[in-house]
């Protein structure tokens, strides 16, 4: 099962990849930072579908405050540094990344300036 969990997060990492080079070419923006909220009471959402054990060898490692980084990083040869904000004091930065959420990679995963920004769940 981890093994599968392993796999997803690959082809995950790997379209995420994707949709930050072609944002990268669109904008002629390099994005050099990740950034992530913790959005809590959402743990179902830190699992990839399909999968039907809910233990933590299978949480979906970029959806956990402290894996999501190392996961994308390891997956896409970047190098971001581990960066939690809180809505609090962010405002303006959550309701634009919220506005362009849905258009995002996986609803999830936006680029705006030269900075990722998405939610981790777990």
């Amino acid at each position: 099962m981890h093994k599968e969990v392993n796999t997803l997060e690959k082809q995950q990492c790997e379209g995420l990849e994707n949709y930050i080079e072609d944002y990268e070419e669109e904008t002629g923006i390099k994005v050099t930072k990740a950034k992530f909220f913790k959005f809590s009471n959402m743990k179902r959402y830190g699992f990839f579908d399909g999968i039907s054990n809910y233990s933590v060898l299978a949480y979906d490692g970029a959806a956990c405050t402290w894996s999501s980084i190392g996961t994308i990083n390891f997956y896409t040869n970047r190098n971001f540094e581990k960066c939690q904000l809180t809505i609090q004091g962010n405002e303006e930065i959550w309701k634009e990344y919220i506005l362009l959420r849905v258009e995002g990679f996986e609803q999830n995963f936006v680029c705006m300036g030269d900075t990722l920004y998405y939610l981790a769940y777990i």
